[in-house]
């Protein structure tokens, strides 16, 4: 969130005339927009349609852009507990965040790559073989603008009697995936699901927008859109094990715990 989540106070405080006033400025000026279009049609059966319907849009030169409001992750180790709730299962959350080097391309690759081996790693050890994960998960993002940073998320649930234990398997895995590596195996699997998704992506109207906005606004080649394939073939497991080293700093996460409200007369 840009800087406050998302509660009933919150929707209280909104008013109407003024999201009117934010919505009519927006499209008041329609200079600066860049619009895409993707599906079937071709060049000449669009362009009247694009000529009658966006070439009399209202312009009044105004050029936009972004600003920086400020909003930075944490540094160091931050480490909370919440007690919410009636169920008898508890909620872990472990994000760890840095800056990146933004190349809209390998360097964004091999962190989800490295993130997906892991996510392989951790069901296989918490949820078939310890039994105690009730679903885990690990995912990864980065930002171009306002600052070059990366994020990983692993998520996990759990009975609330073995959170502890739960979290100190993370941590070792963590440790190992920076410390060994991997093997082949786990990295065949993350390129064999990644040109799964991308043969069902490439269908997909969804896909090619979503592309074709990503790289206008990081500057980024669209051709190399069509050079996924030969990205995903080339990634090795030296490659994942220093993404792992790189971006899992210790020393630097946030950690919390949601556990029903009945534990914390335990403390």
């Amino acid at each position: 969130h840009r800087e406050r989540p998302l509660s009933m106070e919150l929707l209280e405080e909104m008013d109407l005339s003024k999201s009117m006033a934010v919505y009519r400025d927006r499209f008041a000026d329609a200079g600066d927009f860049t619009f895409f279009f993707v599906g079937n049609f071709t060049l000449g059966g669009i362009e009247p349609l694009v000529r009658t319907y966006l070439g009399g849009l209202p312009s009044t030169g105004r050029e936009e852009t972004w600003r920086d409001v400020g909003i930075e992750a944490p540094k160091g180790v931050v480490e909370k507990t919440v007690y919410r709730g009636i169920e008898p299962k508890s909620q872990t959350s472990l994000i760890f965040t840095g800056p990146f080097e933004y190349d809209g391309w390998r360097n964004n690759f091999e962190l989800d790559a490295m993130t997906s081996v892991l996510q392989i790693k951790l069901r296989e050890g918490m949820r078939e073989d310890l039994g105690g994960s009730y679903g885990v998960s690990v995912g990864s993002g980065v930002s171009h603008y306002p600052n070059e940073d990366y994020r990983i998320t692993l998520r996990f649930g759990s009975d609330p009697k073995r959170t502890e234990e739960l979290t100190r398997v993370v941590f070792e895995q963590i440790d190992s995936l920076r410390t060994f590596g991997t093997t082949e195996e786990y990295v065949t699997k993350v390129r064999e699901m990644r040109k799964r998704e991308r043969e069902v992506a490439l269908k997909e109207n969804g896909f090619w927008v979503g592309g074709l906005q990503m790289t206008h606004f990081n500057g980024i080649d669209p051709r190399l859109l069509m050079k996924y394939g030969d990205m995903v073939d080339s990634l090795t497991v030296e490659a994942v094990q220093a993404a792992a080293r790189k971006y899992f700093d210790t020393e630097n996460y946030v950690h919390v715990t949601l556990l029903p409200e009945a534990a914390a007369g335990g403390e």
